[in-house]
Parts: C-alpha cells; sequence; structure tokens
C-alpha cells in the first residue's frame, strides 16, 4: 500500500450538538487514494494503523515541540545524541539512536521511565517522524494554513 501525508485545517463537529463546530490542526498518513477533503470524523479514523499514534501525537503539538524534535532529530543525524525526548505532559515522542525505531508515550511526565515498549501502535523509523515533523512544521508556520500532501515513504 503507498501512502501520503495530509497537514490541512479540519472542521470538528460536537458529538452532543451539531451545531457546535471548530477548526482543528489536522496531520496524518492516509491512503494515497483517499481523497484528502473529507469531514474530520472520516480524516481521523482514515490515519493508517502503523501511524496513528504518531499522527494524534504530532496534531498536540506546539510549534516548540516541534521544532525542539527538529534540532533532536539534527542532533541524532550528527551523532551528537543519542537519547532523548520531545513533547509536553501528555505525550512526547522518544528518541533514541541505538534502535531502528522511535515511539511515542502517552502520560509523559519529567518521572518518565523509558521502558523501551512505546505505545502500541507507535513505532516509525527516524526518515518517517523527520517528514511529519517538516510538513508540519510548514503547515503551523504558515499564516493561511494551506493543505498540504506529500507522498510518504514506508
Amino acid at each position: 500500500m503507498t501512502y501520503k501525508l495530509v497537514a490541512r485545517t479540519i472542521q470538528c463537529i460536537a458529538d452532543d450538538d451539531p451545531s457546535v463546530k471548530w477548526d482543528s490542526k489536522y496531520i496524518g498518513v492516509i491512503d494515497s487514494d483517499m481523497p484528502s477533503q473529507k469531514a474530520a470524523r472520516v480524516m481521523w479514523d482514515a490515519i493508517a494503523l502503523p501511524f496513528r499514534v504518531m499522527c494524534a501525537a504530532i496534531s498536540g503539538f506546539s510549534l516548540h515541540s516541534v521544532e525542539s524534535g527538529l534540532e533532536k532529530i539534527a542532533q541524532i543525524e550528527r551523532g551528537e545524541i543519542i537519547k532523548s525526548s520531545t513533547g509536553n505532559d501528555a505525550v512526547a515522542a522518544i528518541f533514541d539512536a541505538t534502535k531502528t525505531i522511535f515511539w511515542f508515550e502517552f502520560g509523559f511526565s519529567e518521572r518518565y521511565v523509558d521502558d523501551g515498549l512505546g505505545e502500541e501502535g507507535g513505532e516509525i523509523t527516524l526518515a518517517q517522524f523527520k517528514l511529519v515533523l517538516q510538513i508540519y512544521f510548514q503547515f503551523l508556520r504558515d499564516p493561511e494554513r494551506k493543505p498540504i500532501e506529500v507522498p510518504f515513504p514506508e
């Protein structure tokens, strides 16, 4: 299966009251054949299973967390660090250059202990993670928040 990475604004609708609507940031890895202008619930459900945890986590990252993540990836690529993390109190991306995959954790705190397991379905490669952060960074910095679609590597 081939995938594409989509960053865009989606309109969410409250389950309890369909008249309550709001815009939300969306980052998702979806089937490359799927139209990317579907309703919010469809778009969240369309995220490919192997990437759901990553996309859910990153969608909650601030611009600062995205920048921090990109800097830590650059440090890993330069061999300056081996392990690190970025995120906030609710979620974190865990970096470990000694492993072939990276992962995400929910419920992150300063007392976090890396058990090496991560959340199920949260494992991704450094190249995939870097691409998602780069695209999300570009999307967040755009004052018009124009949609972005790019092929996603497997």
